[in-house]
């Protein structure tokens, strides 16, 4: 019998420098957190369950319409101490096509995450649920359109960083 893996990705919408995942994890008191490494800059937005997030910017309690922030190259450590499993749609993103977003909204290609995590706003959840299904609506124009409409995003959150506002922006 196969053994199931306690985290599973799948992708769901990608394109010229970014992806969408749907990430399921299986993790649960039981097993001991460990550290990984945040290759692309990464936004995820928490469907179901809770879990602790560590990170170089600190320490937050993951719960359904939070946000997880992740900056490119950073390590971070994720725990079920308080129950088992979470899901998430998680987005991508090349470090050149953030410094592009955020050279546009922030004002500075050198910017990064200074929280760990922000509440999501119902738009956002939404907005994150449309792009990924961009790639499975024949007229929808594919990764041309998803491509066009992460930037938007991009562009907002960075922006509400950057003027010092909370992420309703997003």
């Amino acid at each position: 019998m196969a053994t199931i893996p306690l985290i599973s990705s799948r992708a769901v919408a990608r394109g010229n420098g970014w992806q969408i995942d749907h990430v399921i994890c299986r993790s649960g008191p039981q097993n001991d957190s460990y550290e990984e490494r945040h290759e692309r800059v990464s936004i995820a937005a928490v469907v179901r369950g809770s879990f602790s997030y560590r990170c170089d910017a600190g320490r937050s309690l993951m719960h359904p319409g939070s946000l997880m922030l992740g900056n490119a190259g950073s390590c971070f450590e994720c725990g079920h101490e308080h129950g088992a499993g979470d899901v998430c749609v998680a987005v991508h993103i090349d470090q050149s096509l953030f410094e592009e977003i955020s050279s546009s909204s922030a004002g500075t290609s050198r910017f990064r995450f200074g929280l760990p995590s922000l509440s999501a706003s119902n738009e956002l959840l939404q907005s994150l649920v449309e792009l990924g299904a961009y790639d499975r609506r024949p007229t929808s124009g594919g990764g041309a359109a998803c491509n066009r409409a992460l930037r938007a995003r991009g562009a907002a959150i960075v922006g509400a960083f950057g003027a010092g506002r909370e992420a309703e922006a997003w």
